[in-house]
């Protein structure tokens, strides 16, 4: 038994940072290309399909209720057919969905695949999380955590590719060849699945518990959900509607890829960068200091137009658009015994399901009213800002110690 667990700790060559950073391409896919560029998409296709914005929100509810499915479902699948091969199976179908828009704009099909899209992005989250933490064992902490947080970083890279990419294509190519966009996605995204086979070929498989959505006490971190629950409504409006809105004002396509490319590198540097401050911030503080600088975020384009503070707006938006995700785990590794951990975070993840499920609708009919997309994006604001008042309630246990991460305490992320 010894010399099994020996050779899976060191059956990796690799260096641990430098596997994150290639198996990062997945995160990308599964969050920066299949979910979040769904934004610069949509300008073009809601004006080539006549949608409303309750049409295009609905896409994205969608795409968060498949979300809140896998993250219930993964870890009981990772453990029938193993964690490395679903992790695979998952990139193949978020690729698969990724290209199938390019083929048929009837929006059932769209709310299918976007539906399918955030069932396997979610098992991409859980399944690759449990890998690098399972790999990491014999580095020490900082490393470990370093790497997970490449991992997850992964968003802001698909972001400020996405970004760098897309704003070209549809200006160059037109609105009415807006299906060009989910093509190039979906190649980027096979290239990403193939990079990630060969990253993951020398992992070995990590032993998940049975469920992430099991009864635990949830009266003590009922203040981080609720906040997860309403940051998670309150960000995926703004993400949905921001790029619609800055064209509303008149931006130009080179200030919006320039908006994106910021707010995804911001993204992804917060890896670096959050660690230190949240492990000092104890009880809901570390989480309402993340939610501060998304809801910054958020308010600057509503209350400006002046493109320097709308590029801050960026910074601030996409700095702590995946360091909540850390927050959250840091609160329940605190609070928690490493077999509970998971299954806090399961719960985290179905709440934050649950808000990016409901806010794209809300905010999407507020932006169809007389006062038009500003409302929307007020109310996206206003959201999480009240995340924040909520993550201040949240306490620490009295004899509450930090758990190091493991292959059993890392669970659904966003």
């Amino acid at each position: 038994m010894h010399e099994t667990k020996s050779k899976a700790l060191t059956e990796n060559k690799n260096h641990p940072l430098v596997t994150a950073l290639v198996m990062s391409t997945a995160v990308a896919s599964a969050l920066g290309f299949a979910r979040f560029a769904y934004a610069l998409v949509l300008p073009a296709m809601k004006t080539t399909l006549h949608w409303s914005y309750f049409d295009a929100g609905t896409l994205n509810i969608a795409n968060a209720i498949g979300y809140m499915a896998g993250a219930l479902f993964s870890a009981k699948a990772a453990m029938a057919i193993g964690t490395k091969r679903l992790y695979l199976i998952s990139l193949v179908i978020i690729a698969a969905t990724t290209l199938a828009p390019s083929l048929s704009p009837n929006i059932v099909l769209l709310l299918v695949e976007r539906a399918i899209s955030g069932i396997f992005g979610a098992v991409v989250m859980v399944t690759g999380g449990a890998l690098i933490a399972h790999s990491n064992f014999r580095h020490p902490h900082r490393v470990s955590t370093t790497a997970l947080g490449i991992y997850f970083g992964g968003a802001g890279l698909g972001i400020a590719i996405s970004g760098g990419l897309l704003p070209a294509l549809i200006s160059h190519e037109g609105y009415s060849r807006w299906y060009l966009a989910w093509l190039v996605l979906g190649v980027l995204c096979v290239a990403a699945l193939i990079a990630n086979y060969f990253a993951v070929s020398e992992l070995s498989n990590p032993t998940l518990p049975k469920t992430v959505y099991e009864l635990v006490p949830l009266k003590h971190f009922r203040p981080t959900f609720y906040a997860y629950a309403i940051f998670g409504a309150g960000y995926i409006s703004f993400m949905t509607f921001v790029v619609a809105y800055l064209k509303q004002q008149g931006t130009s396509q080179i200030f919006i890829t320039a908006f994106y490319v910021i707010l995804g590198v911001s993204a992804w540097i917060s890896a670096f960068l959050w660690d230190r401050p949240l492990e000092a911030l104890k009880k809901g503080y570390g989480l309402a200091a993340t939610l501060a600088s998304v809801a910054i975020g958020t308010l600057i384009p509503i209350y400006s137009q002046s493109r320097a503070f709308e590029i801050l707006s960026a910074f601030f938006f996409g700095f702590a658009l995946m360091a909540a995700t850390t927050a959250v785990t840091r609160i329940a590794q605190r609070n928690a015994p490493p077999s509970n951990v998971t299954k806090l975070l399961g719960r985290a993840t179905f709440f934050i399901g649950a808000g990016q499920s409901i806010g794209p609708f809300v905010t999407g009919i507020l932006a169809d009213s007389s006062q038009g997309l500003r409302l929307g994006m007020q109310g996206a604001s206003i959201l999480c800002l009240i995340a924040i008042v909520i993550a201040l309630f949240q306490k620490d246990n009295s004899h509450s110690t930090m758990a190091r991460p493991n292959a059993n305490s890392i669970g659904s992320y966003r």
